[in-house]
């Protein structure tokens, strides 16, 4: 169980971390463009351009979370109880399965 689940969230882990590392810079991007940019709304777009992107990149990572979250939590169940509430089997049947594409 350790071997998959270990670098699994090792992965969504480094995942989140680039996604914000990848934000944090277009936002210093926009912020250093600023000072050549003369039209107000020009300004309020590149705002605007930025939070797409947070937006974007929350529900990409947020899908990793959610698909993984609840199969991982029933394997730990099942390891130290070796029952399964029905409640998290539905909910690692349901995340799990169909988010996967």
């Amino acid at each position: 169980m350790g071997i998959f689940f270990a670098p699994l969230w090792a992965v969504l882990i480094f995942v989140t971390l680039l996604m914000f590392l990848v934000y944090s810079k277009i936002r210093r991007q926009m912020q250093a463009m600023e000072q050549f940019t003369q039209r107000r709304q020009s300004q309020e777009h590149r705002v605007d351009l930025a939070k797409q992107f947070a937006r974007q990149a929350t529900l990409y990572v947020g899908a990793f979370y959610a698909t993984w979250i609840f199969s991982t939590l029933l394997m730990v169940v099942n390891v130290s109880s070796h029952k399964a509430p029905y409640g998290l089997v539905f909910l690692n049947a349901f995340f799990g399965v169909s988010i996967q594409g």
